[in-house]
């Protein structure tokens, strides 16, 4: 009896876990998401409201309205990219202590990868250009969206 009920627990786990996403991924549905290391990790409604897990915190933005064509990038253990569809992309980024910060375009010194850029609407993206012409990288190609299944 006892292995049986050892191996449903770790069915039960497994399936329950946060899904991996392969490097490059657009986020743009409903599901249980992680980076690589599983460090933190994403919950997405169906509506695109989010919340993120570090242990012991969650983390929400009260002003995220997403909008039709939101998405979210996991582009590493260290960085989260949000866009809410219609002007604001912010990214989010973790301190060595734990501590997360979230950036706009005015305040992120970093780059904004070309993932991200390319799939945001054309306006957006020359929005980015302008406002970090030094920083901003050329799309190379618009990323297939990801619509994980639980």
């Amino acid at each position: 009896m006892r292995p049986a009920v050892f191996t449903l627990m770790l069915v039960l786990l497994a399936a329950c876990s946060p899904k991996k996403l392969p490097g490059g991924d657009i986020i743009r549905g409903a599901g249980e998401f992680a980076p690589p290391d599983q460090s933190w990790s994403l919950s997405v409604a169906p509506d695109g409201q989010y919340r993120i897990h570090t242990a012991p915190h969650i983390a929400t933005s009260f002003d995220w309205k997403p909008q039709d064509g939101w998405f979210l990038f996991i582009e590493d253990s260290k960085h989260l990219w949000s866009f809410d569809g219609f002007a604001e992309l912010y990214v989010f980024i973790w301190a060595d202590g734990g501590a997360i910060g979230r950036y706009g375009l005015t305040s992120y010194r970093g780059v904004v990868p070309s993932v991200v850029l390319g799939a945001l609407p054309e306006a957006v993206r020359e929005k980015v250009r302008s406002q970090m012409p030094n920083k901003a990288l050329e799309p190379t190609a618009t990323e297939p969206s990801v619509s994980p299944t639980k």
